[in-house]
């Protein structure tokens, strides 16, 4: 059999830092591969309306540096929706009317670009709240690392991460 003879030939000739280079690289796309599913597509039975907030409170998850708490709220289409809302309070729990939120979502291992958005203001949504409603999707099922940027009117920038776990029916906020 001449087959494994030139298969082996030829693996000896690439060199001992290639193979292995070669090796590593087939085994993270396969287990990249496998850990990617995408997210399904259509809407959820059962989801709230675009103008309903009852029920969200559950969903929320509150993260809190010295000068801010932020809470996010998922969109009610859940994996499917297309903005996530991001609350923000002072430490007394007054409304923070006057940043602007932008997001950075990275899943949880290499191999995959982040979703980003730009800037939004408060009154994107038509209410001054404390509500910035960021467009923002979920492009994959898994785990994620939402990053929530919020340049203050005096020009410091407040960041925070937040963990996500997004499955085809539902957008888990995790503490």
């Amino acid at each position: 059999m001449s087959f494994p003879t030139i298969t082996v030939k030829y693996w000896d000739s690439i060199g001992k830092d290639a193979r292995t280079h070669l090796s590593l690289f087939a085994l993270t796309f396969l287990l990249l591969l496998s850990a990617c599913t995408p997210v399904e597509q259509g809407k959820m039975e059962g989801s709230m309306d675009h103008d309903s907030m009852e029920g969200m409170e559950s969903m929320e998850m509150e993260n809190s540096s010295d000068a801010m708490r932020v809470a996010i709220i998922p969109a009610p289409e859940g994996p499917n929706g297309e903005y996530l809302t991001i609350e923000l309070t002072d430490m007394e729990g007054s409304p923070i009317t006057d940043a602007m939120v932008s997001l950075e979502g990275n899943m949880n291992h290499a191999g995959m670009v982040p979703v980003t958005t730009d800037g939004v203001a408060d009154d994107a949504d038509g209410e001054v709240d404390g509500r910035y409603q960021v467009p923002f999707e979920f492009n994959m099922s898994g785990d994620w690392i939402v990053t929530i940027s919020a340049m203050m009117a005096d020009g410091t920038m407040e960041m925070q991460d937040v963990m996500v776990s997004v499955n085809s029916e539902k957008v888990e906020v995790h503490q």
